[in-house]
């Protein structure tokens, strides 16, 4: 059997995970099936700005701790990636201390030269994740957020299309911001906490 791996999170950890899944492929390595779970419509996580507070279009918690015209407390020099730089992406240099929205532009356009957005499942909010011991397998319960809108005469309405899926995984990568109280955290089951794992801040 294939081995599958699920990252929990686009936002700049799990985009990190898929950049270095890519950059090993392109290293000739053979990549396992990744499935990538992002409960917005976008990538970007904290850096993806949304107006809505409280919840969103879906009911889902919006937990975005963003504002429109946030700047970065810290200089561009010790935010670079390695392998894409800030003059390569804007085509000239900038200031030390950009504002959110230049951040989320160049964090973006990382990703979208290592051309990785198909590995995501956007509008899906995991709800669950439980370790099987004997298959050794890792299960995620997954809710499908779907928006579909119906006009009937002048009204509109927003409705929202809730499924669910279990597929197996092999590997979990959790790639979630936790920094605000109060956010949601999806279902750890106790024997996944007590597994032998590796933490990495970013």
């Amino acid at each position: 059997m294939k081995q599958r791996v699920g990252i929990i999170g686009a936002g700049p950890s799990g985009l990190a995970q898929l950049r270095a899944f890519k950059s090993a492929e392109e290293k000739g390595e053979e990549l396992p099936e990744i499935v990538c779970f992002e409960k917005q419509d976008n990538w970007g996580g904290l850096w993806n700005y949304s107006w809505r507070t409280g919840l969103d279009q879906h009911g889902e918690i919006a937990h975005s701790s963003m504002y429109r015209y946030l700047w970065s407390n810290g200089p561009k020099e010790c935010l670079e990636f390695a392998d894409y730089y800030f003059e390569e992406h804007f085509g000239h240099p900038i200031a030390s201390f950009p504002p959110r929205e230049v951040l989320f532009d160049y964090i973006q356009g990382r990703v979208e030269k290592a051309k990785v957005r198909n590995m995501i499942r956007f509008n899906t909010a995991v709800r669950n994740v439980e370790y099987d011991e004997e298959s050794e397998l890792f299960t995620v319960t997954v809710v499908i957020l779907l928006t579909m809108k119906l006009t009937l005469k002048n009204l509109i309405m927003s409705l929202s299309r809730v499924d669910t899926f279990q597929p197996p995984m092999f590997q979990i990568m959790m790639a979630l911001a936790i920094l605000m109280a109060g956010y949601y955290m999806p279902t750890i089951s106790e024997t996944l906490w007590n597994l032998k794992t590796k933490i990495f801040w970013s």
